[in-house]
């Protein structure tokens, strides 16, 4: 208000002035309680009642100036990004702030919270082997482990002791000689551990180790014609049989198998010929073991020549040959097959043999021979057997008289034997011509 000499007075406008000592009222302070696992990152926050700049620290009793100012603030909403955050830490932050008046906060608004602790451990299993196999030689052993944080690692262990050093890369892996070990049951197991230290295990898988190889008897040597069975026997005292194939290892032909994976099969051949036949078997382990056996396979007869035929008088010895290219002989057989009397052989049953009649007359004899594979082949020969003479009948008188220097003519004589009948022709006749110029006595002689 102004006044002059003269008494005027005057009044200016008026001007409002705001006084403001009283700090911002900070409210609405974000997180709080427990934050999830496995977070990393969040976003601290606050209001003011009043466009304020708001700054934290992490220690209480920080002096503003000393502080980080928020991300975003010189407003009524403030909020800056925290990272680093770990599971199961608890963390708190101290914020003021200061409107334009620099009013400051003389007390720390605290914006607290934790992230969720891990108490969770890994879920680990056996990938392989599988659980009840069977195992031989070296063996891999594999394992699959997640966790809701991360797996820091896998322990194996064998039969309940820790096997090699923990693994602690992917894929979790390690491998066993199964030849180190005892053929039986053996246990494996994984033990996973995640960065918290929780520890979890696996189920237990059993294997069956199994080293030995089975024990295989493809049966005795055939010699055949037609189809052999071959009674095999297989036997794996631990794993047991998985599987039998019956191959061929050698021989010219094709060989025919009636089931050629069971242990038993019958066998036959297209080509005569010497083959070896083989069992192979595995055991469900995958040891594998074999046997063979010789199969001569003979379709053809042998060949046989019983000799020459014969005419005689007396025991004498008959020379036979036979051969069979394949199987070999097996034996030999002399019979009489016609004839009047009995044979008597030296030696039926070889392939030479004497021979004798008891009456005489005329003979088959038959020579039979069989291979090894059961093929008979005949062959035979005629036995003319004879020890009685010839009967001569002289055809003139005996004696005979003619006059002195009168020519003398022969009558003859006949010859008949009870085998070869009329043996005329034959006769040898001795003495002739006789001399009847001289008076005396001559002899005419037939044989």
């Amino acid at each position: 208000v102004a006044i002059d000499q003269a008494g005027n007075y005057a009044t200016s406008s008026t001007i409002n002035i705001t006084v403001d000592n009283t700090a911002p009222v900070r409210s609405n302070g974000a997180p709080s309680g427990t934050l999830a696992l496995n977070t990393s990152t969040t976003t601290i926050s606050l209001d003011t009642d009043e466009i304020s700049t708001c700054k934290y620290s992490t220690s209480s009793s920080t002096p503003y100036g000393s502080m980080t100012a928020l991300d975003t603030t010189n407003s009524t909403s403030h909020d800056s990004l925290i990272t680093g955050l770990s599971n199961s830490g608890s963390y708190t932050y101290y914020v003021n702030c200061a409107d334009g008046q620099n009013n400051i906060n003389d007390t720390e608004f605290t914006i607290s919270f934790t992230v969720q602790s891990d108490v969770t451990g890994p879920v680990v299993s056996i990938t392989a082997p599988l659980n009840n196999a069977y195992a031989s030689g070296t063996i891999a052993i594999t394992a699959d482990a997640t966790d809701d944080v991360s797996v820091s690692g896998v322990q194996f262990m064998l039969d309940d002791i820790n096997y090699g050093d923990e693994d602690t890369s992917v894929a979790y892996a390690t491998s066993t000689d199964t030849a180190l070990l005892s053929d039986g049951t053996h246990t494996l197991i994984a033990v996973a551990r995640d960065n918290t230290g929780n520890y979890s295990t696996s189920s237990t898988v059993t294997i069956t180790v199994d080293n030995t190889t089975p024990i295989v008897d493809a049966s005795t040597d055939k010699t055949s014609s037609s189809t052999v069975s071959q009674d095999a026997t297989a036997s794996d005292a631990t794993a047991g049989i998985a599987t039998y194939l019956w191959s061929k290892v050698s021989g010219s032909g094709i060989i025919t198998f009636s089931a050629t994976t069971s242990e038993d099969t019958t066998v036959s051949a297209d080509t005569d010929d010497t083959y070896v036949i083989r069992l192979t078997v595995t055991d469900n382990a995958g040891n594998i073991a074999f046997d063979d056996f010789t199969l001569v396979w003979d379709t053809t007869d042998p060949l046989i020549d019983a000799g020459i035929d014969k005419t005689v008088n007396a025991l004498y010895t008959q020379y036979a040959t036979a051969t069979d290219a394949t199987s070999g002989i097996a034996s030999y057989q002399w019979t009489k097959a016609t004839g009047p009397g009995t044979i008597t052989f030296g030696s039926a049953t070889s392939e030479d043999t004497t021979v004798s009649a008891d009456t005489d007359g005329k003979y088959t004899i038959a020579l039979t021979v069989t291979d090894n594979a059961g093929n008979s082949n005949i062959d035979t020969f005629f036995l003319v057997w004879d020890i009685t003479s010839p009967v001569i009948t002289i055809t003139g008188g005996s004696p005979v008289s003619t006059v002195v220097g009168l020519s003398y003519t022969d009558q003859g004589a006949t010859a008949l034997d009870a085998v070869d009948g009329d043996r005329t022709a034959n006769i040898i006749t001795t003495g002739l011509p006789i001399n009847t110029s001289v008076i005396g006595t001559s002899t005419v002689t037939y044989v």
